[in-house]
């Protein structure tokens, strides 16, 4: 018997032609899909994320400054919490940036002055201000300071003003004045949740958990 020899070839044969290319578009319209979500749905969900940390950082600082207040008015102890960043959601087909750290560190210090009524000598006290730095990946907002019992975010440096949150505790309804003074030298950076020791002394002093204040 004999076999006569087939007509068609391999390369004939596109009977999987179709569905490999529909393969390569559906991949092609993945790779676009999930190039747009991490462009720009990513950076707009981590900067809800970043907005969120920044109020709850700003109510931290205005309880660092009751917590500043009352070490320096009742010589009460106090141990306020700020955490300094934040952390991203994990994802699994789309990456992040690394997770924003903050920093919370006194300025240099100054002299103030103290004049009374009595005609006594001026009194100097060294003191310092107290700010905090975001490291933001998405949003754009200036440091918080704490100032002479003063909470504001100052945005001088991106071409805004001053906002405050908190005004000055400091005078009091019968004008007696009541001044707190900052006087340690310390600086820290993280992401997590950090301790401030307030302890009131003659020579006031602020510790952050595991750093020792000079």
């Amino acid at each position: 018997m004999r076999i006569s020899p087939s007509k068609s070839s391999f390369s004939d044969d596109d009977r999987g032609v179709a569905p490999l290319i529909g393969f390569i578009i559906l991949f092609g319209f993945l790779i676009v899909a999930l190039a747009g979500y991490q462009a720009q749905v990513v950076p707009q969900q981590n900067s809800e994320i970043e907005f969120q940390h920044f109020q709850d950082v700003r109510d931290d600082m205005l309880e660092v400054r009751s917590s500043i207040s009352t070490a320096g008015q009742a010589d009460v102890s106090q141990y306020p919490t700020v955490k300094l960043g934040t952390n991203y959601p994990p994802r699994i087909f789309t990456v992040n940036p690394p997770p924003p750290a903050g920093t919370l560190q006194t300025s240099q210090a100054y002299n103030i002055t103290i004049n009374n009524q009595s005609g006594d000598g001026p009194e100097t006290v060294s003191t310092r201000f107290l700010e905090y730095q975001n490291g933001y990946n998405e949003i754009d907002i200036g440091p918080v300071w704490y100032e002479h019992s003063v909470i504001y975010i100052d945005e001088r440096e991106s071409g805004g003003g001053i906002a405050i949150y908190e005004d000055q505790n400091i005078v009091t309804g019968n004008e007696t004045a009541r001044v707190t003074a900052l006087q340690n030298d310390f600086r820290v950076s993280s992401a997590g949740r950090v301790t401030l020791d307030l302890y009131p002394t003659e020579n006031a002093r602020i510790n952050s958990s595991g750093l020792k204040g000079e």
